[in-house]
């Protein structure tokens, strides 16, 4: 949308630019993730280089309708990022969780179970490491969907 492209162009302090519904998607979006962990493929936020600076644009049109796990596009990632994937979706998961004072029983089940998941697979990557062995592609994908949950609606404390 042209007028995005001038907005994320607009010279300011804060790098953060939010899309209102002025600006729809016009098409079905797919996103096909590379990585583990940051749950981008079903996230309503993205990052976009300008020029010299980056800027975080936030919006609902961004979430894609749909993605897609490619084992062998994670299959050459060493254990070690591997982990750090399951531990920055366990971050993001359990952040709000600790952040907030509100009781919120069932979103804190999912949270905490998540959670428990999140870390069990980071433990089980980085065994696989220590053995010298590739992470397998099954523990690859259960990192990228206890990601990709993490961007849930469910689990959003108000």
């Amino acid at each position: 949308h042209p007028d995005v492209l001038e907005r994320l162009r607009v010279p300011q302090r804060c790098g953060l630019v939010q899309l209102t519904s002025a600006f729809p998607r016009r098409a079905p979006l797919v996103a096909v993730p590379t990585t583990l962990g940051t749950g981008a493929e079903a996230s309503p936020v993205a990052t976009v280089e300008v020029g010299d600076a980056k800027r975080l644009v936030l919006g609902s049109q961004l979430r894609p309708d749909a993605y897609a796990h490619d084992d062998d596009l994670t299959a050459s990632l060493p254990a070690p990022l591997v982990v750090d994937g399951a531990f920055e979706a366990f971050l993001r998961i359990v952040g709000p969780y600790v952040g907030s004072p509100a009781d919120h029983p069932v979103a804190d089940g999912i949270v905490l179970s998540l959670a428990r998941t999140c870390w069990g697979l980071a433990e089980e990557a980085h065994a696989a490491g220590l053995a010298g062995r590739a992470v397998p592609a099954e523990l690859r994908l259960a990192i990228a969907t206890a990601s990709a949950v993490g961007h849930s609606d469910l689990l959003r404390r108000t």
